[in-house]
């Protein structure tokens, strides 16, 4: 009883809005046989499940399946109970760890199926991102059918709501509480009973030929035809009735495409990959162009099997699966490029983030970061620095209150060292500057190292605790990050807001009014951040970074490049990246410079709607992220931009061109930077800028080029390796057991770069290689050595062989592949699983291995890799 009343008052409601008219449904009583029916719908917008459900339930009582976190949400909750709903997770999110749940859902609708009663499942699993119907690969329907073909199939087909707001027909992704609030707005602007009502109309029929015996692909496609026959049209329906009943059929919303090049990927990755696909498929001819659901019958399940694949195979992380949709996607993926197009739908800012600053200029005036931070508090204390999607904006006098709730507990945590894992945000910088506050080291996690050097991360700088997110952890998890080895250590940031009561939120609105109250007793040279490194040797090491380090570097990039106090930053680097902490948030927070965070690098399509969302005029990133953004950015998304700062690896002469097109007025500047060097060492300036170059030597590091033996100076214009010296230099690495990172010349101690650059007659420096044996894959420091070390622990010889066994060399500039050399039988699978099993991330996998007589050595007896060639 209780549910024929909810249904009949959501007719009405839903009456108020939409004039529903439903074809077929006397045809389809009149035929049903006692057989169960399937009911396959299209899925135009977010509201057609409440309209099936008010309308044909009565009727039908059929059983929906339906995504599980959708049914957890509030209200939506009690129905999905009440009605009866079968929950699924969703394939995309937690395909990795649930697909046995997965499985289940989708055999408790065929149980239901053969006991003859009804179910209604969406066959293409998610609403409409254009007007056509795409089911591609996706297996319900088949596994459905594997396992009863004992009922009828009904089809339905709803006209009417492509374009309505509960659509995706403006690019984005309906948020059902606002429309909601604007909804009765409209009713009660339209007094309840007179606004326009959108014509909507439902058309049920049978299906009784659908090609099972040819399988999955030509049954989806066979139904993708009969639902995009008289496709809808995006069409807008006034929402006031002095408008009357006026329609406009707009645009089709903006299909973005990747445009990356295919020839630049290496032939060896293009193998590997199509022989998975292969194997995963079981189609035999594969091509670039193929789509992975619709020619080789993928669907999500196996979708994320790829991205788990690409993970342990290549190292490179694909947080969307969905963004897979053809061959060359896939080998995009495994080269580490960009892939996400997909746009979130951004929030609304607060109005405050296009105030003007009322600062004269950046600048910083003290000699730790605490400091710097409470001076800008007590200048500026209402001005908004720091922005993002989960936090909105936040004022000075906002993080303040956060760091007062957040240092009383960080206080409480054993050891001077406390782990810091979060991605770029509003949340990470809070949490960084709390643990100073709190008189703690933070030390900054990097969780995509691999579970080795993780661990040994921890032992070296004795960590007990970490600070992270329940939220991270849990989506590391779905992209296969082995986190269990160090769950245990985690405090989660959640479980700490929890417990905030109203009395401790007061007393926080108070100490932000009191800036002064806040001061510690940091000194310049006290640790303010430690990072960690991969060198030439086989594990990463501990880099303490000081506020005097930080800040001298801060002060250094001021007085060479032209900032404005009206300028407003995009970071997305993490900040387990040097250049994550000190240009994206001690740059911008510490000098009054606006800050907007975006926590995925990878999100393209995203962080190009980012920049023109904030008005960003700086993006900071490296030139593999600056890429993927050019070749995500439509129309005028970049036209707020003047300047890119972009470092940690060569940015290509492609990414200039594309820039220079996209933003003929901003500039690159490009520079080179260490992480002992907190990190910027040399950047091109904007009057002077030297296209492939790293610019000028920053004004406060002294530095020497010398050759390789470190005795003399070398000559302009010819190769020497680069020391460097200065207050931006880090006094050593924490229990270190190698050898000293820096060197005597000419009676001074000098920072061993590895580096090897070349200086022009304007000193103005090219790279030109590193002495060091490791390379930089995904913005990260791969260890070559490190890889042999493992690989030579592993191999298993019955006779003695004279010389090395064995020797990894990188080869490419743009995309270095690695490749073993061999004199014993190995083939790539056994090593990269020698690799995998000793905890190294798959960005340290082979790609290819040769085996040859003899390695080639020098006179010393070291390999000459030199002679090693393809």
């Amino acid at each position: 009883m209780l549910g024929k009343i909810v249904l009949f008052i959501v007719r009405m409601v839903l009456s108020l809005r939409y004039r529903i008219s439903i074809n077929g449904i006397d045809e389809i009583r009149k035929n049903n046989q006692d057989k169960g029916i399937l009911f396959l719908p299209t899925h135009p917008a977010l509201i057609d499940p409440v309209i099936l459900m008010a309308w044909l339930f009565p009727l039908f009582k059929q059983r929906f399946l339906a995504d599980r976190d959708q049914m957890k949400r509030p209200v939506i909750h009690f129905f999905a109970k009440y009605f009866k709903v079968i929950p699924i997770p969703d394939p995309i999110k937690y395909g990795k760890e649930e697909p046995e749940n997965i499985k289940r859902s989708i055999l408790k609708c065929a149980e239901l199926l053969k006991e003859g009663r009804n179910v209604l499942i969406y066959p293409s699993g998610h609403i409409l991102k254009n007007r056509f119907e795409q089911i591609a690969g996706n297996s319900a329907l088949e596994k459905i059918h594997e396992y009863t073909d004992d009922f009828d199939i009904v089809l339905v087909k709803t006209q009417g709501l492509w374009g309505s707001a509960f659509s995706r027909s403006d690019g984005g992704y309906p948020s059902v509480e606002k429309i909601l609030k604007k909804g009765l707005l409209f009713l009660l602007t339209n007094l309840i009973f007179f606004g326009p009502r959108r014509k909507v109309e439902i058309s049920l029929y049978r299906k009784e030929d659908l090609p099972f015996e040819k399988g999955r692909i030509a049954v989806n496609k066979a139904l993708e035809n009969e639902f995009n026959e008289k496709a809808p049209l995006n069409t807008f329906v006034s929402y006031f009735w002095w408008n009357g009943y006026k329609t406009k059929v707009l645009p089709e919303p903006e299909k973005k495409s990747y445009k990356g090049n295919v020839d630049d990927i290496s032939d060896s990755i293009k193998e590997i990959v199509l022989e998975f696909l292969k194997d995963l498929s079981g189609v035999k001819e594969i091509k670039l162009e193929h789509h992975l659901s619709k020619d080789l019958g993928l669907d999500s399940l196996k979708r994320v099997d790829i991205t788990t694949w690409i993970e342990s195979e290549f190292g490179f992380n694909v947080p969307n699966p969905d963004s897979l949709k053809k061959v060359s996607d896939v080998m995009f993926a495994a080269s580490g490029e960009t892939l996400s197009n997909e746009v979130k739908l951004l929030k609304k800012i607060n109005n405050n983030w296009f105030k003007r600053s009322k600062l004269q200029r950046p600048y910083v005036n003290f000699d730790t970061i605490t400091d710097c931070f409470l001076e800008k508090c007590k200048k500026a204390p209402d001005l908004v620095i720091a922005a993002d999607q989960m936090v909105n904006t936040k004022t000075y006098r906002q993080l303040l209150m956060s760091i007062y709730v957040l240092k009383k507990n960080f206080s409480d945590i054993n050891g001077q060292n406390v782990g810091l894992m979060l991605p770029a945000g509003v949340s990470s910088l809070i949490s960084y500057l709390s643990l100073l506050f709190a008189s703690k080291t933070p030390v900054m996690i990097n969780w995509t190292v691999g579970k080795r050097n993780l661990l040994h991360s921890l032992e070296k700088t004795e960590l007990e605790k970490i600070i992270t997110s329940s939220l991270l952890v849990s989506k590391l998890e779905a992209s296969g990050v082995d986190l269990e080895s160090v769950k245990e250590n985690f405090i989660y940031l959640e479980d700490i807001v929890l417990k905030v009561n109203v009395k401790s939120k007061i007393k926080a609105l108070i100490a932000s009014y009191f800036p002064s109250s806040f001061k510690v007793d940091n000194k310049p040279d006290d640790t303010a951040v430690v990072l960690f490194t991969s060198g030439s040797e086989s594990l990463p090491k501990a880099v303490p970074l000081s506020h005097k380090n930080i800040l001298t570097n801060v002060k250094d990039i001021l007085n060479i490049v032209r900032l404005d106090k009206e300028d407003r930053l995009l970071g997305f680097l993490p900040p387990f990246h040097s250049f994550g902490i000190t240009v994206t948030m001690m740059l911008t927070t510490l000098t009054g410079i606006k800050v907007v965070f975006y926590p995925n690098p990878t999100e393209s399509g995203t962080l190009s709607k980012m920049v023109k969302h904030y008005g960003a005029t700086i993006i900071s990133g490296t030139p593999t992220f600056l890429s993927g953004i050019l070749k995500a950015v439509s129309d005028d998304e970049l036209e707020t931009l003047r300047m890119v700062v972009t470092g940690a690896e060569k940015c290509p002469d492609s990414v200039y061109e594309r820039f220079s097109e996209r933003c003929p007025d901003a500039s690159i500047l490009e520079g080179y930077g260490i992480t002992e060097c907190s990190p910027v060492v040399s950047v091109n300036r904007e009057k002077c800028i030297k296209k492939g170059s790293i610019g000028k030597v920053l004004p406060s590091v002294e530095y020497v080029i010398v050759d390789e033996a470190i005795k003399r100076r070398v000559e302009k214009g010819e190769k020497g390796m680069l020391l460097v010296s200065g207050d931006s230099i880090f006094s050593g690495y924490i229990k270190h057991d190698g050898d000293s990172p820096f060197v005597l010349f000419e009676g001074k101690n000098w920072y061993k770069t590895g580096d090897l650059v070349k200086e022009d007659e304007n000193k103005i420096l090219t790279f030109s290689g590193r002495l060091k044996r490791f390379i930089k894959l995904g913005g990260e420091m791969v260890s070559m050595p490190a890889i042999e070390e493992v690989i030579l622990s592993c191999i298993d010889i019955e006779e003695e062989v004279e010389g090395p066994l064995i020797a990894v060399k990188a080869f490419g500039e743009s995309n270095p592949e690695l490749v073993l050399f061999t004199v014993v039988e190995l083939d790539r699978e056994t090593v990269n699983s020698f690799i995998r099993n000793a905890g190294l991330s798959g960005l340290h996998n082979i790609r290819k291995v040769i085996k040859i007589d003899e390695i080639p050595c020098l006179g010393t007896g070291k390999v000459n890799y030199r002679e090693l060639s393809l």
